[in-house]
């Protein structure tokens, strides 16, 4: 909706290229949600790319992406490995990674009741990017660069609060109970 709004302005024809129109505008919200000014901005705009290339898994950065202050961890199974788990006991983390079957190895009764206790907890975060793939399109990176797909993926997680919030507010006002 936002890109429909910018997409007929345009830069003009002479000197440098300008930013584009959706670009600049989510780096103005970002400037005025931090409280940035210009030179603050273009300094978080042009940060080194601290993350990992695409084609890497995340596993393969997972103690990487933890701080050691988690009090558990949870995980699906493509994270379980001895040295994850091995991480996870020397830094005193709950260890909840999805248990896995191997070949010829099935998964035992009370690894299967583990997993179902765990999903629980995850089912409740990945709801969130559920929703985020199937109806904001998340499901595939837009825009070159990290930077531009940070700012898309907070505004994203702008919409969603602000539609859950609108969700929540309507159920309060249709129950009986308040939801004060």
């Amino acid at each position: 909706m936002i890109e429909d709004l910018l997409c007929d302005i345009h830069a003009k024809h002479r000197g440098n290229s300008a930013w584009p129109p959706l670009f600049m505008f989510k780096a103005l919200l970002l400037q005025s949600w931090h409280n940035l000014s210009d030179p603050a901005l273009e300094k978080q705009l042009d940060r080194p790319n601290k993350d990992k290339e695409g084609n890497v898994h995340d596993s393969n950065h997972f103690t990487e992406r933890l701080s050691g202050c988690e009090s558990a961890v949870y995980a699906d199974s493509a994270y379980k490995s001895r040295k994850h788990d091995e991480w996870l006991e020397e830094h005193g983390i709950n260890n909840r990674v999805m248990k896995r079957a191997y070949r010829n190895t099935p998964l035992t009764k009370a690894q299967k009741q583990n997993n179902q206790r765990n999903a629980g907890v995850r089912c409740t975060v990945e709801r969130v990017f559920g929703v985020f793939k199937l109806y904001y399109g998340m499901g595939q990176a837009r825009y070159l660069g990290l930077a531009r797909n940070a700012v898309r993926f907070g505004l994203m997680c702008f919409a969603y609060n602000l539609q859950r919030g609108i969700n929540i507010q309507r159920s309060c006002n249709l129950s009986q109970y308040s939801c004060v």
